[in-house]
């Protein structure tokens, strides 16, 4: 048992712990420089990764190399460079001209904060082809999208979080292989779905929450293979159009009502302790097609991982922040993948073997502390050596870090290009000002330019609301801060006979993450009184639901 270094809380560290950190240790001409276990519980050290990550925060800034007006992720007045795509991938500059000798008498940390901010950053992350799709961060192969991170091979999808291989999804998280989706959660497989959470393979529903293989439901949870079924009643063909047709979509006071409608019936029955489906010896929350993987959230066709988030095809990682497809033997990283093979406390690094404490690296091997590499080998600080040269300088530095305590450790949240409250972190583990600024955390203010009053009147329901509303600009009725309606999401409020939203996307994301268990587990007993079976769960004590270990939910359900 150890004690966190930040929170105070005690964590484990148990014999597979060990031998993980043994197995990523790296090996230079035949000595093994251990890496230590760390010194912060898993929550922190997911905490710490996620301040190293933006997504849904834009700014206007030119390019600082060929002036080019840009959308992205880094605020106009950081000391940070940052190049357009063009640029960035462009043979015209050298990510080794911001090369420097190591200096043993300064902290690691502090010589690569330096050389963060003299090396371009790229302005986004995308990958692939993306069309009609400029205002998304952390994407892959886009079509006609807006304001979306996490996803990728998306098309006509809006405001969403962790979205995969889907098409027409608007507000909504961690959803795949789905169409035609609105404010959804934890879905798979499904089709033409408004309102519904945990659903997989089901169709032309309304409010549902663990169901599968369903069509034409409304306001049911816990069901599988029915239709026509209203709020878990069977009901023939006619009655259920009859008493669907008496809800109102397109109202949002009709909406609001339904919504606590729903949620005071689903409080009535149970739920399985986790979210997954396809599993062996797992521990988490929304998990699929996976073996032995421990606290694990939002990851898929994966083995042997524990700590990790949002991964696809990974093989034993731990303390991993989103990607893969595929990769292995990953530590203490935040978006690595694609091909990636033994990288250690690496940010943003594609098809990279054997690196380092290092960020923005593409398709390098057996570097350390460098920034913006592309097709490098046995570079220090964006400096160039023999391999023997690299092999007898590298160990030398990892013993000089572990002298300042920096081996083992992740990049702090001090050195991270962005405010807490710009970052990733804010998401999943939101603070105040006055928490974030207490924690060592920066802060950045609104712009008050963004707060505008409104004077446009929005109707209440859908069929009143004319296409003037898209040249209005709108206050969120929670945070005051000015949102429009674009083109292309009126049409699919109209289409689906959805109401204009009256709060921002900003407060929308919010209110799905809140409506998403936390990514923390805790060890509880089925709720069941006649069974004895205990597990970990999201489902915090606390919590009004009734939660059940997967025997007890299964039978519930039969």
């Amino acid at each position: 048992m150890k004690n966190c270094k930040k929170c105070s809380c005690e964590f484990a560290i148990d014999e597979n712990d060990l031998a993980f950190y043994k197995k990523v240790s790296p090996t230079f001409a035949g000595k093994t420089s251990e890496i230590p276990s760390p010194n912060f519980c898993p929550d922190c050290r997911h905490q710490r990764r996620l301040t190293w990550r933006s997504e849904r925060k834009f700014y206007s800034r030119k390019c600082d190399k060929c002036s080019k007006d840009l959308i992205t992720i880094f605020y106009p007045d950081s000391t940070h460079k940052v190049y357009c795509k063009e640029c960035w991938w462009g043979d015209d500059w050298n990510a080794f001209d911001s090369g420097r000798d190591f200096d043993f008498t300064r902290p690691f940390f502090e010589q690569f904060d330096e050389l963060i901010k003299s090396t371009p950053l790229l302005y986004s992350w995308k990958i692939g082809d993306i069309e009609n799709s400029e205002y998304n961060n952390n994407v892959s192969y886009f079509k006609n999208c807006y304001l979306m991170s996490s996803s990728n091979y998306d098309e006509d999808c809006y405001f969403g979080y962790y979205i995969n291989d889907s098409q027409s999804c608007v507000d909504c998280s961690s959803v795949k292989k789905s169409q035609i989706m609105y404010e959804c959660l934890e879905s798979i497989g499904s089709y033409d779905l408004k309102y519904c959470h945990n659903c997989s393979d089901c169709a032309n529903s309304w409010f549902l929450r663990n169901c599968k293989n369903c069509k034409d439901c409304f306001g049911c949870i816990d069901m599988t293979q029915k239709q026509y079924c209203y709020f878990n009643e069977q009901l023939s063909k006619e009655n259920y159009e009859r008493k669907v047709n008496e809800f109102n979509s397109g109202s949002n006071e009709q909406t609001k009502q339904m919504l606590e409608k729903v949620r005071e019936h689903h409080l009535k029955f149970p739920n399985k302790y986790m979210i997954g489906e396809q599993n062996e010896d797992v521990t988490g929350n929304v998990v699929y097609n996976s073996k032995s993987c421990h606290a694990c959230f939002d990851c898929i066709d994966s083995e042997n991982l524990q700590y990790c988030h949002q991964l696809t095809d990974a093989k034993d990682c731990m303390d991993i922040m989103t990607w893969a497809r595929p990769a292995e033997l990953l530590y203490e990283c935040m978006a690595v993948g694609g091909n990636a093979y033994l990288n250690r406390f690496c940010i943003i690094s594609q098809e990279c073997r054997d690196n380092l404490y290092s960020q923005y690296c593409m398709f390098s091997k057996n570097i350390f502390g460098c920034v913006g590499i592309k097709h490098g080998e046995y570079c220090i600080l964006n400096k160039q050596y023999t391999k023997e040269e690299y092999e007898a300088l590298v160990p030398k530095i990892i013993e000089h870090m572990r002298t300042t305590g920096e081996w083992g450790e992740f990049f702090p949240s001090t050195m991270s290009p962005f405010a807490y409250n710009e970052a990733l972190s804010n998401d999943w583990l939101p603070l105040t000002k006055e928490e974030a600024i207490s924690q060592g955390h920066r802060w950045r203010d609104p712009d008050p330019k963004e707060y505008q009053s409104q004077s446009y009147e929005i109707a209440d329901d859908i069929a009143q609301v004319g296409d003037d509303i898209l040249q209005q600009v709108l206050a969120c009725k929670r945070c005051e801060q000015n949102y429009k309606i674009v083109p292309a999401e009126f049409a699919f409020y109209k289409k689906n006979s959805l109401p204009i939203p009256e709060f921002c996307p900003s407060c929308r994301h919010i209110d799905r993450m809140r409506n998403r268990n936390p990514r923390h587990l805790w060890h509880r007993k089925c709720m069941n009184d006649a069974c004895t079976n205990e597990f970990e769960t999201t489902y915090a004590p606390d919590r009004p639901e009734k939660v059940y270990c997967e025997s007890c939910y299964q039978k519930s359900i039969d």
